[in-house]
């Protein structure tokens, strides 16, 4: 059975600010073609949507 590994890349707002981080990156990996997506530890913090948002977009990229 060959199975690609899938990534989804996530920003979330954070309920409340960590030292000042308001926003974080997860990402998410599915070994099962998408059914289910798991997280792992990787993710990066960030104090504005911007910086979020641009870290994302480079992240996504990197899937191509």
């Amino acid at each position: 059975m060959n199975c690609k590994a899938i990534r989804r890349v996530n920003l979330e707002q954070l309920h409340f600010p960590v030292d000042g981080y308001l926003y974080i990156v997860k990402t998410l990996t599915s070994v099962d073609g998408g059914k289910t997506f798991w997280y792992s530890g990787n993710s990066k913090y960030f104090k504005t949507e911007a910086e979020a948002l641009d870290y994302k977009k480079q992240q996504e990229e990197q899937e191509d």
